[in-house]
Parts: structure tokens; sequence; C-alpha cells
């Protein structure tokens, strides 16, 4: 259910790395945002916190204006950290949240 979907998040963040190294010597940043649920159509049956596209939209302003490469809005630098720090903990925490999402919806 969501393995393209990572696997498409997974081939941005590539792709944002090497753009960030080719176009580094032209002078010009890439900055890669990698947020957490944000409140758009795509998002309307997830119930956790979500963020707002205008926030967002501040946040990714900001860390442009700060010149920063890798931005986690909102609750996304949390789960950053816990990935960083226990990377197979995050893993099992995330696949059982899928799990739990897919229940909830085919009881629907």
């Amino acid at each position: 259910l969501m393995a393209s979907y990572c696997a498409s998040k997974a081939a941005a963040h590539s792709i944002t790395q090497a753009l960030r190294a080719e176009l580094q010597p032209s002078g010009v940043r890439v900055l890669g945002v990698y947020p957490a649920v944000v409140d758009t159509p795509m998002s309307r049956d997830v119930a956790e916190p979500k963020q707002s596209p205008r926030e967002l939209a501040q946040e990714v302003v900001e860390a442009i204006r700060r010149g920063e490469e890798d931005l986690y809005p909102g609750t996304a630098e949390h789960a950053y950290r816990n990935f960083v720090a226990h990377p197979k903990q995050f893993e099992r925490q995330m696949a059982m949240r899928l799990h739990d999402a897919t229940a909830s919806v085919a009881t629907h």
C-alpha cells in the first residue's frame, strides 16, 4: 500500500542530494523538505496532527533564508531524530502504524 509512495520519496531524496552536488558550483542551493503529515486532500483520513500548508510554506521560506540544506518541518523533526537514533525500532513503529491505519480503513 505504501511501498511505491515510500520509493518515490526515497527517489526524491536521492535526486535532491544529487542536484545539490551538481548545482553547488554554480551557486544554486537546493533545499530538501521532508514534512510529516500536511493537511491536504491526500491526508484527509489521517487522524494525527497535521501541519497546515501555510505553516509549511512559512517554514520553507525561513529555511531558505537561513541557508539550510534539509528541513524537517513541524513534527517531522522529532520523527527524523527517532529514525536516526533507532532506525529498526522506527521502521517497526511505522509498519505498525500502517497496519493499524489500513485495518481501520478496511473496517469502514
